[in-house]
């Protein structure tokens, strides 16, 4: 309580005295402007951007292995997961989720999911992603996109869905 009533003597006296006058304080200097580039739009609502459109990458009957066609997908969701200064997008993460088609058993359809998955991973780590911003699921044949069994609906099961997940 004594602090209290010093602080108040200090204060009254600077007032009247006029230490504490608006004319004494110094004026603030101008704000300058930012440097700022544009702001692009946030490339997975942006109905012109591929990575709106395209999060699926197909495969082979049985293999792992991506297709050349799908590379160019994976590394621009790559430079997406890496970030992009110019971008006003938060911070993301992804599901890597492995299918297969209805051929197989379910252990073997697992382990493909998996392993495709897994193939994915590898190569947006190789484009410099950060493994911690993924998870990668086996889905196997569980999640049917082309209920039909002919070679073109087999062949649309056959994949990898990439699913992004904001905190």
């Amino acid at each position: 309580m004594h602090q209290f009533k010093k602080l108040f003597l200090v204060c009254a006296i600077a007032m009247f005295t006029g230490a504490a006058n608006a004319e004494n304080i110094p004026p603030q200097p101008p704000v300058r402007p930012c440097a700022s580039s544009p702001m692009l739009p946030d490339p997975l609502i942006d109905p012109q951007s591929p990575l709106a459109q395209y999060r699926t990458i197909y495969f082979d009957v049985n293999s792992i292995a991506i297709k050349d066609e799908f590379q160019s997908l994976i590394e621009a969701h790559g430079a997406l997961l890496r970030g992009d200064p110019t971008r006003n997008v938060p911070s993301r993460r992804i599901r890597i989720m492995g299918n297969a088609d209805d051929r197989g058993s379910y252990e073997y359809n697992q382990a493909l999911g998996a392993a495709r998955a897994e193939a994915v991973f590898r190569a947006l780590v190789a484009c410099g992603v950060q493994k911690e911003r993924m998870s990668v699921w086996s889905i196997g044949r569980e999640r049917i996109k082309a209920k039909g069994r002919d070679e073109a609906s087999r062949a649309e099961n056959r994949r990898v869905d990439i699913e992004y997940v904001t905190d």
